[in-house]
């Protein structure tokens, strides 16, 4: 598994866009469901490389599980091949309305939650993945390849958040 994003750095107002690559490196087919967090925010985790510090997930409500629904992201992968998922947000300095939250600052805002960042800077990020091997998704899937499960982490790469110019920090 790898990430990658589609520029180095970002600026407010700017779509950020992460690539998240699956790849099949055993040597038998397997099926694969290529999220194991609800929250789009929680999926990678940016670790400020001034601070240390993690962004804080912000969620906008709370979700119910519909396994059903889940289980038809399953994909089926032969040895070799890849499958790729995107992950995109708003870089903004506010939250949105519907989020209820005034607190300003470097915000990536993704579908259903928010990251409210450490600060602007450079920032080291990694996806940690893990699937048990007893996760509810079983129940729903029907016979076929055995489903993955395992604790894997990608590579890390490095992303930065651009400072506006003569703007204060937060």
């Amino acid at each position: 598994m790898r990430v990658r994003f589609d520029k180095q750095s970002y600026q407010l107002g700017d779509t950020l866009k992460c690539f998240i690559v699956f790849t099949n490196t055993s040597d038998r087919t397997i099926r694969l469901l290529p999220r194991d967090i609800i929250f789009p925010a929680a999926e990678v985790h940016f670790q400020s490389l001034g601070t240390g510090n993690f962004g804080q997930l912000v969620r906008l409500g709370e979700i119910a599980i519909d396994f059903e629904e889940l289980s038809k992201q399953v994909v089926v992968l032969p040895p070799g091949a890849s499958y790729n998922r995107t992950l995109e947000a708003e870089v903004r300095s506010t939250f949105r309305d519907s989020y209820h939250d005034n607190r300003r600052g470097l915000i990536l805002d993704f579908p259903g939650s928010a990251l409210l960042m450490p600060g602007f800077g450079k920032y080291r990020v990694v996806k940690e993945f893990k699937q048990s091997p007893h996760d509810y998704i079983l129940q729903y899937l029907s016979a076929g390849p055995p489903l993955w499960s395992g604790k894997v982490q990608s590579p890390p790469v490095f992303v930065e958040f651009l400072q506006p110019a003569g703007r204060a920090r937060f």
